[in-house]
């Protein structure tokens, strides 16, 4: 409900409202960070994520799959559940000028409306895979473009606020909602990563080293 109530209201303003533009010519070529995080954290979805699942499996203690729907239920909540409708605005609107800057854009646009059939602001705001709450197969992946993959595997660092280097994996996560850069390399500790996404991390750098 949360994740329709949030779509709704942002689709609306993004058709139609003179506030809304306002802020897109405000938040050209600058990201602020609207929230003081001082650890990454905040992004590790391991014990909430695998607390619920227990909880929603039948005898609660083993694991239940996770449907579409709860996946990104689940993602709305922990990613946007502390922001209200205008810093969700304010953060779609600030990372246009960033997603649009970064050697992905004509690519993914094209995956995203093309093979997913979105063409609303979701591109902006859902992630490419639910590595966090779901194990992959190579299947899931089949035909799936190198860039795809690419992306789906650096999202894993992504989700935990881990600050790019590299130029078009930064603009291309900053023109991400969800994506709050908050740990370098160096201080960056990949024991954040829960099993799913240590196994799906595996199964994507496999696939993306076969696919060069």
């Amino acid at each position: 409900m949360q994740r329709l109530f949030i779509m709704i209201m942002i689709g609306a303003c993004m058709l139609g409202s003179v506030s809304c533009k306002n802020k897109e010519r405000q938040g050209e070529g600058e990201y602020t960070p609207l929230k003081d995080i001082t650890s990454h954290n905040k992004y590790a979805l391991q014990e909430e994520t695998e607390q619920k699942i227990l909880d929603s499996s039948s005898n609660g203690r083993e694991k239940k799959e996770l449907t579409v729907e709860e996946m990104l239920e689940y993602f709305y909540e922990h990613f946007y559940s502390e922001l209200s409708q205008e810093e969700i605005e304010e953060r779609i609107w600030a990372g246009s000028t960033y997603y649009k800057e970064s050697g992905y854009y004509e690519e993914m646009t094209d995956y995203w409306e093309n093979t997913r059939e979105v063409r609303d602001i979701a591109n902006k705001m859902e992630p490419l895979f639910f590595t966090d709450m779901k194990y992959y197969t190579e299947e899931d992946f089949t035909n799936v473009p190198l860039v795809v993959i690419h992306l789906a595997k650096n999202e894993i660092y992504a989700k935990h606020g881990y600050i790019f280097v590299n130029e078009d994996l930064n603009n291309y996560f900053m023109g991400c909602a969800w994506y709050e850069p908050v740990c370098g390399k160096d201080q960056f500790n990949d024991q954040v990563f829960n099993d799913y996404e240590r196994k799906n991390l595996e199964l994507l750098t496999k696939l993306e080293k076969e696919l060069k």
